[in-house]
């Protein structure tokens, strides 16, 4: 089970759209929009890209990880062994790379802008060193 997405419900109605009007945008039924704002089903990355274009936000400001809880009752391994082997779906280690790649991005942004702001800074002091 997924969780709801509170982020993306919040925007979409502080911007005063209805489920329907965001379904359409997507060209899926509103009931299927509906059950992606509710957790019961997985956003794909491609969505969230378009629910973002489509509510003129920032990619960050409404994605959401899905939370996927492991159920340990389930496990076949004996328990004498220490080794526990779990299968994480392949959407969620591409959803998790991509959110990296997005802040690996981002952080090189903030380094770049630091830099050119300490670089001002220090022009600034040498040029009140010389007057």
């Amino acid at each position: 089970m997924f969780m709801e997405k509170s982020r993306l419900i919040k925007i979409r109605k502080n911007l005063g759209l209805s489920c329907k009007e965001i379904a359409d945008s997507l060209c899926i039924e509103e009931y299927s929009y509906r059950r992606r704002e509710n957790g019961k089903t997985k956003i794909s990355n491609q969505e969230w890209k378009k629910l973002a274009s489509i509510l003129s936000v920032p990619f960050e400001t409404i994605f959401e990880a899905e939370r996927v809880s492991i159920d340990n009752s389930k496990n076949t391994i004996p328990e004498i062994s220490s080794n526990h082997y779990y299968s994480i779906p392949k959407e969620m280690v591409d959803n998790q790379q991509e959110y990296i790649n997005i802040l690996k991005i981002e952080i090189d942004s903030l380094k770049k802008e630091n830099l050119q702001l300490k670089e001002k800074l220090l022009a600034e002091k040498e040029k009140k060193y010389y007057i």
